[in-house]
């Protein structure tokens, strides 16, 4: 049996250090990552070069979504899969005009029609209310045509 005079590991210390010199060791730059969340890192040399994840704005560490409510877009915009876009894509039906009103897409048929503007507008009835002078006058045209076609 080995006698030890100072500290009875140093043995163990001293034959792991020379076992774990001869394990060859990988560096890899990006392990574990350096950049932080919602970023991506790609080893260039040894060093690690961080981006954002796409759709994510920001330098890493600090990359984030653009917005995760309406209040972090314009007024004319609202907050759309952590995006700010306009709202009045795909909102409104056929004949309908947007506009946005504090993030919120307000939609109207055109002039001459009507309906739900949000599924579709449809052409207006024109209804015409004629007086009685334009009665009689329309009377005499026809009576006007018929004389026409009775005399043929």
């Amino acid at each position: 049996m080995r006698k030890f005079r100072e500290n009875p590991c140093s043995f163990f210390y001293a034959s792991n250090f020379i076992l774990l010199a001869q394990i060859p060791v990988s560096l890899t730059p990006c392990k574990p990552n350096p950049c932080g969340p919602n970023s991506q890192c790609q080893p260039r040399g040894d060093e690690s070069v961080c981006t954002c994840l796409p759709d994510f704005i920001g330098s890493p560490p600090n990359c984030r979504a653009e917005c995760v409510s309406n209040s972090e877009c314009s007024n004319h915009l609202a907050c759309i899969n952590k995006k700010c876009r306009d709202p009045c894509i795909g909102s409104c039906g056929a004949n309908a005009n947007c506009h946005v009103v504090s993030h919120t897409p307000m939609c109207s048929c055109i002039n001459g029609y009507t309906g739900d503007p949000f599924t579709q507008c449809i052409l207006r009835e024109r209804k015409y209310h004629l007086g009685k002078t334009d009665m009689i006058l329309l009377i005499i045209c026809y009576m006007f045509e018929i004389q026409k076609i009775l005399q043929n």
